[in-house]
């Protein structure tokens, strides 16, 4: 199986809350100050497309608001906004502005910034190539028993491997570190950890930090200019491990210790699963494997069961409680230990993640020819997720 062999293999279009849509304005206003774009971008990541914006329209990276992450590896659409461009900056949106794999355009003002809450869905289509004869009924066969009664795929609403991206180099979770009072590991797993994927700029950091790991003076002199070399200035001028890690960017603390709440109910929720039903669809994944109900096996209550992403916070309930204490225990975690010493502003914060998630508008079908013997065929997935989702997820779930 190979997803993202030719650029356009992958394509995720983000839907708008239509409400928030057709209430944007076609001006600015002091009532609506915000720029609201849709922004294309084809192999770079969310962040890499804004700094690119950014940069063009001669405003900080952090003016730039998004809705939602979208892959580095996948022809995308999002909504970006900032507040008060220039009248050139304007003039420009307004006929779309663009630099190396990326494109923006105005499309109306806004009262506020877009976060999260405005995304409604992303609509998917995927080509997945290099499939045999077998694989392919194996997707037909799982996505009739995913299919629920209206047209939908009810899948297991799993966390998928990007969420883990501060792991992939296989050698642990900062934030497990972190919770064990070993810092010095943390901050290495978090940017110090060479990956085979490195490239630019990334591979030369991780390389030096690995080759040089504690002459904290020398790193600080020699590692490229990112915001990621701040820690290692701060330990040049005498600060703390603790006050260190703190000077990393926040979207990289925090995507460190979201990944670890992700990879602990991701495994609440298979034990739910394997408790639950006596024969589920598994699939294995580097980051453990999914365990996937059939739609006829799926208890009604699941369908509105919001487990939480376990935190101090966390009091365990039914019908998730006793799974998401097993996979603590499994951690000899419990929640009142989920705190971050010398850290405060750093937290495993409460929020809720429906179990399960709808593909609605699923559709699968051949493309090209791909008749003969061996591994030559392709299909095209479509489907629309609720924001949160996960595409691999549901490809996991077919088998792939």
């Amino acid at each position: 199986m190979a997803i993202r062999t030719h650029p356009d293999d992958f394509r995720v279009d983000e839907e708008l809350e239509p409400a928030l849509e057709a209430a944007l304005c076609a001006n600015f206003s002091e009532a609506a100050p915000h720029a609201v774009c849709r922004l294309t971008k084809s192999g770079l990541t969310t962040p890499d497309a804004t700094a690119g914006l950014a940069r063009a329209l001669q405003v900080p990276p952090h003016a730039i608001h998004y809705a939602g992450l979208k892959d580095r590896h996948a022809a995308t659409s999002q909504h970006v906004s900032f507040k008060r461009p220039s009248p050139a900056a304007a003039r420009a949106l307004s006929r779309g502005i663009e630099g190396p794999g990326w494109r923006a355009r105005v499309i109306g003002w806004s009262t506020e910034p877009v976060d999260a809450s405005w995304i409604t869905a992303n609509a998917f289509e995927i080509v997945v190539r290099d499939l045999s004869a077998e694989a392919v009924e194996t997707m037909h066969t799982r996505a009739a028993r995913l299919r629920a009664p209206d047209g939908a795929l009810h899948v297991v609403n799993y966390f998928g491997d990007q969420r883990f991206g501060s792991a992939r180099h296989g050698q642990g979770f900062a934030a497990r570190a972190l919770l064990a009072g070993d810092v010095d590991a943390a901050l290495r797993l978090a940017v110090g950890t060479p990956a085979r994927k490195d490239l630019g700029v990334r591979r030369a950091f991780t390389r030096t930090c690995a080759t040089k790991w504690g002459q904290w003076r020398v790193l600080a002199a020699e590692l490229p200019p990112c915001p990621e070399r701040r820690p290692f200035e701060r330990l040049a001028q005498g600060a703390s491990l603790p006050e260190a890690f703190m000077a990393l960017p926040p979207f990289l603390r925090s995507m460190n210790v979201e990944a670890f709440q992700s990879l602990l109910w991701n495994d609440g929720a298979r034990r739910m699963v394997r408790a639950a039903v006596s024969s589920p669809i598994e699939t294995e994944d580097e980051f453990g494997a999914l365990a996937f109900a059939p739609a006829a096996e799926i208890p009604a209550a699941w369908m509105e069961c919001r487990p939480p992403m376990p935190s101090p916070e966390t009091v365990f309930a039914s019908p998730w409680g006793e799974a998401w204490r097993a996979a603590l225990a499994a951690e000899q975690l419990e929640p009142a230990a989920l705190t971050l010493r010398g850290m405060p502003e750093l937290r495993f914060g409460h929020a809720e993640r429906p179990l399960v998630m709808r593909a609605a508008n699923f559709a699968m079908q051949p493309i090209g020819g791909g008749q003969g013997s061996g591994n030559d065929r392709a299909v095209e997935v479509r489907f629309r997720l609720p924001r949160g989702a996960y595409a691999t997820v549901l490809l996991r779930a077919l088998g792939q």
